[in-house]
């Protein structure tokens, strides 16, 4: 038997504990929720952007320009990372609120 093929089938047969998968499930949800509401945020103003430029008379070319320069500067990319975290803050302080653990 090849050494590569035991591995793999040590590896397939390795059981994830409840507790772990429940962790685990948790947390992706919650990654989910803050990425849905922090995405949903730039997408709308990206949009509305867009709709903006959308109106002025010019290339198609200066038109993409505009909206990437506005994701660029205006939407400051840095931001969503700070509203990311700040939403998982303000969903673990819930969550342990509800669970009477503050």
């Amino acid at each position: 038997m090849n050494p590569f093929q035991w591995v793999a089938d040590k590896i397939k047969g390795f059981k994830t504990p409840e507790w772990l998968k429940l962790i685990l499930q948790w947390l992706q949800d919650l990654v989910v929720q803050i990425s849905l509401q922090v995405g949903k945020e730039a997408l709308l103003a990206l949009e509305g952007k867009i709709l903006e430029v959308s109106k002025l008379d010019i290339s198609n070319e200066d038109k993409f320009n505009l909206v990437y320069k506005f994701a660029i500067d205006d939407l400051d990319l840095s931001k969503l990372k700070e509203r990311w975290l700040d939403l998982l803050i303000e969903i673990l302080v819930n969550k342990l609120k509800d669970k009477n653990h503050m």
